[in-house]
C-alpha cells in the first residue's frame, strides 16, 4: 500500500501563515469587552491605537472584536497579523505584511500589488488601495531589532 500523500512545503508553509493573518476565533467563553469596545468605537480618526497590558489582560481578545466591528464597515479593508520572533528579520516581516494586504482581497495575490524588492515602491502600492485600511499587528513586542522597527514605523 502506497505511503499517504505529504503535503507540500508550500502547503505547509501557507498553512502556518495562514494562522498569522487572521485575528484567533472567539469562544463562547470570551469575557465581553463591551465598555472598552465602546470607547474605542467612539474615538475619532486615530491614526495608531497601542493596547498594552500584561499577558492575559485581553488586548487580543480586544484587538479581534474591533477587528470584526470595523471589518464590517463599508469600503474598510481590516488586516491582521500577529506577529513573532522571526519578524525580526525585516525581509520575513516584510513578505509577511505583503501577505497580510494580499489576503484581504480573497487570494495570495488577487490585489494586484506585485512583489517589491523596493520598500518606497511597495509602500505607495499599499497607500493608492481603495477605501480605509486598519492594520492589527498583535505580540507587537516580539519584534525589537530597529531595521524591523523602522519598517513599522515607514510603513504608519
Amino acid at each position: 500500500m502506497p505511503a499517504p500523500p505529504t503535503p507540500s512545503v508550500d502547503a505547509c508553509a501557507y498553512a502556518a501563515l495562514e494562522g498569522k493573518l487572521q485575528p484567533p476565533r472567539l469562544g463562547h467563553a470570551c469575557v465581553p469587552r463591551s465598555k472598552l469596545l465602546g470607547m474605542l468605537k467612539q474615538t475619532p480618526e486615530w491614526r495608531v491605537l497601542m493596547l498594552r497590558a500584561p499577558a492575559g489582560y485581553g488586548k487580543t481578545t480586544l484587538m479581534s472584536l474591533l477587528f470584526e466591528h470595523l471589518g464590517s464597515a463599508p469600503a474598510t479593508f481590516c488586516h491582521w497579523l500577529t506577529l513573532d520572533p522571526c519578524d525580526e528579520d525585516p525581509l520575513h516581516l516584510l513578505t509577511h505584511l505583503q501577505a497580510c494586504i494580499d489576503r484581504s482581497w480573497g487570494s495570495r495575490s488577487a490585489s494586484g500589488i506585485a512583489r517589491f524588492a523596493d520598500l518606497g515602491t511597495w509602500l505607495q502600492a499599499v497607500a493608492l488601495l481603495p477605501g480605509q485600511r486598519v492594520l492589527f499587528l498583535d505580540e507587537l513586542e516580539s519584534v525589537q531589532t530597529s531595521a524591523s522597527v523602522r519598517l513599522l514605523h515607514q510603513l504608519l
